[in-house]
């Protein structure tokens, strides 16, 4: 019989004051804003670079079309949280509301991407194939 010392344990120990908890979920939120701001503006502007290098369209075009913006929004939405989360105290209260408010309107944002047009996509395209289908 396993005695309580040699009992397998999880590789992280949960935090085991509220302090330690507040101040977990303060980093995570911070590092989480941070990554999916720099990863969300990397890839937007290696994708951009490659269109303006291989696409026949106009730069402004693909720039500021309305998926471009749509990702946009995404990364300045997550560095608003890193920003946030980043320095001093924030109360359990903030915490939990920047953590829905981040994502429930990144999954709102990112479904938006299904409705908007990409550059060279003529209007409609999307609704004919459909119903053809």
């Amino acid at each position: 019989m396993a005695s309580p010392d040699n009992a397998p344990r999880a590789a992280l120990q949960a935090p085991v004051s509220g302090e330690d908890a507040r101040a977990f979920l303060q980093e995570r939120l911070a590092f989480l804003g941070k990554a999916y701001a720099l990863m969300g503006a990397s890839f937007h502007l290696v994708g951009h670079l490659v269109a303006a290098a291989t696409a026949a369209h106009r730069w402004g075009e693909v720039v500021l079309g309305p998926a471009s913006l749509i990702v946009i929004g995404t990364a300045a939405l997550a560095a608003a949280t890193w920003l946030s989360c980043r320095r001093g105290r924030v109360g359990d209260a903030m915490l939990l509301a920047i953590d829905a408010a981040f994502i429930l309107l990144v999954t709102l944002l990112n479904a938006f991407v299904v409705f908007a047009s990409f550059p060279g996509e003529s209007q409609g395209s999307r609704t004919r194939a459909r119903s053809c289908s």
